[in-house]
C-alpha cells in the first residue's frame, strides 16, 4: 500500500467471518480517498464485543467501526493484521469513541 494520510478513508467493509473459540476473525478492506484499497485480517473477541457495543448490534460492525477509527488516526500505521484491542494502546479515547458508535 502507498503512502495514505490519517483521516483520509472512504470506507470500511468487513468481509468474511470466521466464528473463533473467543470471538470472530474477519478479512477487512479499508478504501483509502486516493484511491487505493488496503487489507487487513483483525479479531475481535467475546469480551470486547460486549464491553463496546453491549452486544447490541452485529459483530462484524463493531469491527468495522474499529478499523475505521484506527485508519482514521493511524493511516499506513495501521497493521495488517492485528487484535482489535491493539487500537486501545494505540489511539487515545479508542474505547469512549467505540461506545457512543
Amino acid at each position: 500500500m502507498s503512502e495514505v494520510e490519517p483521516g483520509r478513508v472512504s470506507s470500511v467493509k468487513a468481509g468474511s467471518e470466521r466464528e473463533q473459540t473467543r470471538g470472530w476473525s474477519y478479512a477487512v478492506s479499508v478504501w483509502w480517498s486516493n484511491g487505493r484499497v488496503s487489507e487487513h485480517e483483525v479479531t475481535l473477541s467475546h469480551h470486547d464485543y460486549e464491553h463496546w457495543c453491549g452486544g447490541v448490534e452485529p459483530p462484524s460492525r463493531v469491527a468495522e467501526r474499529a478499523v475505521r477509527i484506527g485508519a482514521e488516526v493511524l493511516g499506513a500505521g495501521l497493521a495488517g493484521r492485528f487484535d482489535l484491542s491493539q487500537l486501545r494502546r494505540r489511539v487515545e479515547g479508542f474505547d469512549v469513541t467505540m461506545r457512543e458508535g
